[in-house]
């Protein structure tokens, strides 16, 4: 059977019991991935579309992975837990343009390269699936499967930060009650660049500098701003000393334009 097969009867099997199943483990990439009974563990989550996985989702990963402050530390040992999340609330139709059952094949794939060549720390990878569509609802199904779990890491985009922090999104509840349960309990990694849509990189870390500040708007609590990282998606010398793109020029929308313009192969 194809990878692709056995994701699809995953798929199958977790949507025709998802009024008693938030969230599923698909593939541990690593036989010690975080069991439900640990303690005092970090987990890292990328929350993503894949649609496809890029170069960006492994740096992005892998530069989290890198800050001390989202590792646990044991006995001097570092170690990495990293869950790579697909939502599929709608997987009960037609995905566009890859199927959830291809991404979960891709992110497979994709999942072998995270951590690598970071020789002094421990990484264990994991694939999850949840039909949970917000960060509030994700972390709560994460926490009621590995409730020894002491904090849940996101990386997110500087987009994504505004999204989650924005009232209109939380009609029933005002924006504190909302979100405290999910702020208390999880930091974000927000990775920022200039954006001609959303401010320039000094901009969109003024944003996250006014929370902590007390001068945040929509009543953001100040202490919120000490829960975000800011990191950046400047390049090292590295990547340009090998004739490599800026990591803020990848993304998923221009892979599936290169594979449709025929620049890279669609398979």
């Amino acid at each position: 059977m194809s990878r692709s097969g056995y994701y699809a009867i995953q798929l199958r099997e977790f949507i025709g019991n998802s009024s008693h199943e938030n969230l599923r483990i698909v593939h541990c990439v690593s036989p010690n991935f975080l069991k439900p009974k640990e303690s005092g563990k970090k987990l890292i989550v990328l929350d993503s579309s894949f649609n496809p996985p890029t170069l960006a989702h492994l740096e992005l990963v892998n530069r989290t992975i890198a800050m001390r402050e989202c590792v646990t530390k044991s006995n001097q040992l570092l170690s990495a837990e990293v869950l790579l999340l697909l939502a599929v609330k709608n997987a009960d139709k037609k995905a566009a343009p890859a199927a959830f059952e291809d991404r979960l094949a891709m992110i497979e794939l994709f999942s072998r390269d995270v951590g690598s060549g970071m020789a002094d720390i421990t990484v264990e990878v994991a694939m999850g699936i949840t039909t949970r569509p917000i960060f509030v609802d994700k972390a709560a199904a994460i926490q009621q499967m590995f409730p020894g779990i002491d904090e849940q890491i996101y990386i997110i985009g500087y987009d994504t930060l505004i999204r989650l922090l924005n009232p209109k999104y939380y009609k029933d509840q005002d924006l504190v009650a909302a979100l405290s349960s999910f702020m208390d309990t999880c930091k974000i990694v927000c990775f920022i660049r200039d954006s001609e849509e959303w401010g320039t990189a000094d901009e969109q870390k003024q944003f996250v500098l006014d929370i902590r500040g007390g001068k945040a708007k929509d009543g953001i609590p100040m202490k919120w701003g000490g829960r975000i990282i800011i990191a950046s998606y400047d390049e090292d010398s590295k990547r340009h000393d090998a004739g490599l793109p800026s990591i803020s020029l990848i993304s998923s929308t221009a892979a599936r334009a290169a594979a449709k313009s025929g620049l890279v192969s669609s398979q």
